[in-house]
């Protein structure tokens, strides 16, 4: 399996005493460290239990260093050793930060791995993280990778919340629902017995309506931030947009291939008074490709294939075939999967928490600052 290939190479590179020490799980935060305040691990672990709440797992460590130089495989052995997830779905994730060698790790279980979701973990770690990180903001860092980690990649429904004051870099972002303050109760004598069913029927249909009415907004907000016309930066005009035929000659091969595959959308602007050009990238939000090592481009399918099934008492072999729609770059690599977990087990995490018995590869996204 990954997670023993994984441990050979630590034991070749002299790391193997960092694995006999991995950290115990307190919890969906363990802070080593204690730098997050209780707001932070409110939020952090409210983001954990909505993920729960759909199948998934979402943990969360902190500490001064991993010991090695390989941070994604120290993670990944730390996933593998709290068992995130299931045994049958592998759908965890661990988001992993060693502050003293600035080094960050999102690591995604088997059942979450594929190409989107890896592509998804990336943007969150370098548009998300690394910035705050790299102003000293790790609270904020993990907060915001822990809710955008629930909704893009374990599926957690978004609510839209009205936004509320951050630090200067955090954006207004999607909330979780708070529970509203308690009222003080009527007497059981002054009503009659409410009717729980409708009451929360009423709620959850409001619920609903409020989400998608700010999705919805949020749409509108995004399409009309594009379409607003900039200002020249070398004249301060107001700048024309031009149509697809016209900024197809100012897109190069790989950019129109993009366009073409609808992994990328560009828009390019035009000054009419000093023929200024200015182009903007827009990435799909959803897309199955990815970037090719070659080309550059978010040109790159990739196909599984099953060539060996695993079962509890052998591994598995998966060929994995990426192919460039652009250039035609073609890799063939394999992965070995995971043993399959026995019916029951008697494993279980110190501190009271039994192993889910998931798993992951080490597929994910990395960061430094």
């Amino acid at each position: 399996m990954r997670a023993f290939l994984i441990t050979l190479v630590l034991l070749q590179a002299g790391a193997a005493s960092a694995l006999d020490s991995l950290p115990t799980q307190t919890g969906a935060v363990t802070d080593k460290l204690g730098v997050l305040t209780a707001a932070d691990l409110r939020e952090i672990e409210r983001a954990a239990a909505r993920a729960e709440a759909e199948g998934a797992e979402l943990a969360v460590l902190l500490q001064s260093r991993s010991g090695m130089s390989d941070h994604r495989a120290y993670a990944t052995g730390v996933f593998n050793h709290w068992q995130l997830g299931t045994a049958t779905s592998h759908r965890g994730v661990l988001i992993y930060l060693a502050l003293d060698d600035r080094a960050a790790e999102i690591i995604l279980g088997d059942g979450v791995d594929d190409d989107a979701r890896v592509a998804a973990a990336e943007r969150i770690m370098q548009s998300q993280m690394i910035p705050r990180l790299r102003q000293g903001q790790v609270g904020a860092a993990v907060v915001v990778a822990a809710q955008r980690v629930a909704v893009d990649i374990l599926g957690v429904q978004p609510a839209v919340q009205p936004p509320v004051p951050t630090q200067p870099l955090l954006e207004p972002r999607v909330e979780y629902e708070r529970d509203d303050a308690a009222a003080p109760s009527p007497r059981p004598s002054d009503l009659p017995l409410p009717n729980r069913t409708a009451n929360k029927s009423w709620w959850v249909a409001a619920g609903g309506a409020t989400g998608v009415l700010g999705l919805i907004g949020l749409a509108l907000s995004r399409w009309w931030l594009r379409r607003r016309p900039p200002r020249c930066q070398r004249c301060h005009h107001p700048m024309e947009l031009l149509d697809e035929a016209e900024d197809d000659l100012r897109l190069s091969e790989v950019e129109q291939a993009e366009e073409r595959l609808r992994s990328v959308d560009y828009d390019v602007w035009h000054c009419a008074r000093c023929q200024e050009v200015q182009k903007r990238r827009y990435g799909a939000w959803f897309t199955s490709y990815s970037r090719c090592p070659q080309c550059h481009g978010i040109t790159k399918q990739s196909k599984q294939t099953t060539l060996q099934a695993a079962t509890r008492h052998s591994t598995g072999l998966m060929q994995i075939d990426e192919h460039c729609q652009h250039c035609g770059h073609h890799q063939q690599s394999t992965r070995v999967l995971a043993r399959l977990p026995p019916p029951s087990s008697s494993s279980s995490r110190l501190g009271g928490r039994s192993g889910g018995g998931g798993r992951s590869s080490g597929r994910g996204a990395s960061g430094r600052w």
